[in-house]
């Protein structure tokens, strides 16, 4: 998938992003963002500007057959700005996934921990990633 995603500076602090496993089965048309009520027009033109490009990105995604169903919730740290759900939970069950949806995440806590540490360090200059992993 290519292209970008931009974002207001400063209103998304997360972006989670559950998928199931990749499948051939015709995709649904998703679900409009569910866009929480923010104190003023301009938070809430943000917020929907927020939960409509999750939504295209997520759709194209989804077309490009990279997973059948996926839900992602956006926020910042004052709460919820955006949740979208699109798609379905798999090729036989063609409920739509939402913030409901409980995924079987199974040994993922490894790789995103290690991830998170390994770009810590780079952060840091400790590593750099095109090192030779033995010096």
């Amino acid at each position: 998938m290519t292209g970008r995603m931009s974002i207001v500076p400063g209103t998304m602090s997360a972006l989670l992003l559950a998928a199931t496993l990749p499948c051939t089965a015709p995709a649904q048309a998703p679900r409009r963002a569910a866009v929480r009520p923010v104190a003023s027009a301009t938070a809430r033109d943000a917020a929907r500007l927020v939960g409509d490009s999750v939504t295209a990105v997520l759709t194209r995604a989804l077309a490009d057959n990279a997973f059948p169903g996926a839900v992602a919730l956006v926020g910042t740290g004052s709460g919820v700005l955006a949740t979208v759900g699109v798609g379905r939970l798999d090729a036989t069950d063609v409920t739509r996934p939402d913030v409901t949806t409980i995924y079987d995440l199974a040994s993922l806590t490894k790789i995103i921990a290690t991830t998170s540490l390994i770009l810590h360090l780079v952060d840091d200059g400790r590593v750099a990633l095109d090192s030779a992993v033995v010096r």
